[in-house]
């Protein structure tokens, strides 16, 4: 069973999804993984134009989980439409990573591996604006 995300953590994720420029899967493909349209994703996170309602809430929060875990991935068929592809195992997209993180107010360089489509962790300038 997958956990609700609080309102403010999903447009915290979210805000940091749609910054991404090489994004994992497009906003048209997370409208379909949602069960939302296009229209009310960017109404509600980009222009403001609508107030996140609990269906939202829990759809928006599942489809998140969904992305980090890897259970959907973009696939292309022959013509070149892309389609969602739903996985039996999870496959998440792992990449290199690097970054500066906040340790006990040392800044230090943090290397590695990293789920590409995991938002929860907080940025550096989060970090740095906690302090």
């Amino acid at each position: 069973m997958i956990d609700v995300l609080n309102k403010a953590e999903i447009y915290r994720r979210m805000e940091r999804y749609l910054e991404e420029e090489d994004r994992i899967v497009s906003v048209k493909f997370l409208a379909e993984l949602a069960g939302l349209s296009e229209r009310l994703i960017f109404g509600i996170f980009v222009g403001g134009t609508h107030t996140m309602s609990e269906e939202t809430q829990v759809r928006m929060s599942r489809a998140l989980e969904r992305l980090e875990r890897g259970d959907v991935t973009v696939m292309r068929n022959r013509n070149r439409t892309k389609y969602l592809q739903y996985n039996n195992t999870p496959k998440p997209r792992i990449v290199r990573g690097y970054g500066l993180q906040l340790d006990g107010g040392k800044i230090s360089l943090k290397i590695g591996l990293k789920n590409k489509a995991n938002f929860s962790n907080p940025t550096f300038k989060e970090q740095m604006e906690r302090k």
